[in-house]
Parts: structure tokens; C-alpha cells; sequence
């Protein structure tokens, strides 16, 4: 099966690193070689390595993915990925599916989708090995793309098999959180998705928590158990990596870069920068411009 889904990925991604697809939630990826760390934000998807090696950090955590594993991603989490293992032979290959929020929702008020009844620990991110009956319902997404007459009709019904064959796996209960229209589960995906709008603004914990119906304690508490990181340390790492995108793409100053992701000091934001990323944000932007 692999093999199969491998030159499908091959032949449609040709010199293109990243492709987005005909289906707008299906989108291809490769790199021909190692990569640096590169923090970003990951949103909810579910991403199937075929080739190659990828490492994921979330705060102090390690995701290694290889060759036939999942990596679930059930909220907005700013990761640090790496590409470890790539050649132009035989290159990082990966096929993320965004996931879609309303229809996972529909899907779990319209059906009675049995429950995995576990639950390892509360983490929004998680490896598994994929089953023979997802990487068939991969397949056969990628295969609609040679067949655009029949993608509206058919793609989302694999799309809503891929979701289903999802929330019975073991890692099914993230899912269900995801989709979640009330709760402490739901608060928190307000909390996170307002987070990650207002990060320049100051962080007050107890206003927050209060904004979104939690205690401060339960919701610090939570925080940490579905993001790896405390609310404060997800602000931070949230400004540092928009600030190095500002540095890298837009051509801003250290200075500058600063003041709009919310430091009123450029040399507290300096050193963060240093302590996050192990060099100045000058120098570090430097090295990777070098090895784009």
C-alpha cells in the first residue's frame, strides 16, 4: 500500500515542496533534505508520513515520525518540526488532511460513532501507526484527484470515512474534545483560539480563564495537560515564532520584530530569543537564511 501512495504523492508533488490539492483540506508535502528547526503553528490536522523521518517537538516533548505513522494534531499548538531524514533518492514524503471542524461535528451529532473508551493522557498531538483501512482511504482520496469530475461528490465522503475511521482509533477521544460544543473542552479550544489571535496583547491569566467560563486553577491546569506548556510559555513561544517569520520573510529588524509581536523591551525579547533558539535572533536568522 505504501509503495502505491508513494508514487502517487511522487508523481503529483514533481520539483514542488508543498502542493495544495484540488480537495482544498488534502495537501502534499516533501523536502530533499534535512531540515533546521523551523517553530510555526500547527492547526488541527492529521498528517501520514510515507518516506523519510520528521521529528516534532511541543514544548518539551518529542514526536518522531516514520514511515506509515499518523501524527494527530487536535488544536492549535506552535511545535517545532525537523526534518531528519531526506534525499533527493528518497525524499521526506507526507500527506496532511486539515481537519474539518463542522464536519467532524456533523458527523458526531448525526451518527452514533462508537467511542474508543481509552484515553492515554490529554495531549492535543499524538503518533500512531496508521491502519490498512486508513492508508486505503488516503489512497483512494489521491486517486480522486485524476478524476476532478468526481472529487466534489466523492472526496467528502472519504474525507468523513477518514474522520470516522479516526474517533474509533485510539486516539478518538482528542477528536471528540475537538469537536466538542460545550464543556471544558470547548472553553479551552476558545481560550487557545483566542490566544493565538490576541498574543501581542498582555496575558491575564485569571481574565481569561473567567472570559471562558473556567477557574484560573482548572484552567491552568488543563492548559497544560492538552498543550504540553503553560498559558504564559504558549504566548511566548507564539511571539518568538511570529517574530522570527517577521525577521525571515519580511526583512524587519530584531527592533521592530519585537515591539509587534507585544515586547515592550527588545532586549527581554532578545534574551528569550536567545534562550528558545540557543543563538541571537540576528545571528539565527542569519544561519537560516543560509541553509534555506
Amino acid at each position: 500500500m505504501k509503495p502505491a501512495l508513494v508514487a502517487m504523492v511522487t508523481r503529483r508533488l514533481g520539483q514542488d515542496e508543498d502542493l495544495v490539492t484540488a480537495f482544498p483540506n488534502l495537501s502534499l508535502h516533501q523536502r530533499l533534505r534535512p531540515t533546521p528547526e523551523a517553530p510555526c503553528l500547527y492547526q488541527p490536522n492529521v498528517t501520514l508520513v510515507l518516506s523519510g523521518q520528521k521529528r516534532v517537538t511541543l514544548g518539551e516533548e518529542q514526536f518522531l515520525m516514520t514511515p506509515g505513522h499518523l501524527l494527530l494534531t487536535s488544536a492549535n499548538l506552535p511545535v517545532t518540526p525537523q526534518v531528519l531524514e531526506a534525499s533527493p533518492e528518497q525524499p521526506f514524503l507526507a500527506v496532511m488532511l486539515t481537519l474539518d471542524i463542522p464536519a467532524l461535528a456533523t458527523l458526531l451529532l448525526s451518527h452514533q460513532v462508537p467511542s474508543s473508551g481509552s484515553r492515554a493522557s490529554q495531549r492535543a498531538m499524538a503518533v500512531e501507526v496508521a491502519t490498512p483501512e486508513l492508508l486505503d482511504a488516503f489512497r483512494r482520496l489521491l486517486a480522486l484527484l485524476d478524476t476532478p469530475r468526481d472529487l466534489p461528490i466523492l472526496a467528502p465522503l472519504i474525507e468523513q470515512e477518514l474522520l470516522y475511521r479516526l474517533l474509533v482509533s485510539p486516539q478518538g477521544e482528542r477528536l471528540r474534545d475537538l469537536a466538542a460544543v460545550s464543556g471544558h473542552s470547548h472553553r479551552l479550544s476558545r481560550a487557545i483560539r483566542w490566544l493565538g489571535t490576541h498574543y501581542a496583547r498582555p496575558l491575564n491569566i485569571p481574565e481569561l480563564a473567567e472570559h471562558v467560563g473556567m477557574s484560573a486553577s482548572a484552567f491552568h491546569r488543563m492548559f497544560k495537560d492538552v498543550t504540553a506548556m503553560s498559558p504564559l510559555q504558549y504566548q511566548k513561544t507564539l511571539r518568538l515564532s511570529e517574530a522570527q517569520r517577521l525577521m525571515l520573510t519580511e526583512n524587519i529588524d530584531v527592533a521592530r520584530a519585537a515591539f509587534e509581536v507585544g515586547y515592550v523591551s527588545p532586549s527581554q525579547f532578545s534574551r528569550e530569543y536567545r534562550r528558545q533558539f540557543g543563538m541571537s535572533p540576528s545571528s539565527h536568522v542569519a544561519t537560516l537564511r543560509q541553509t534555506a
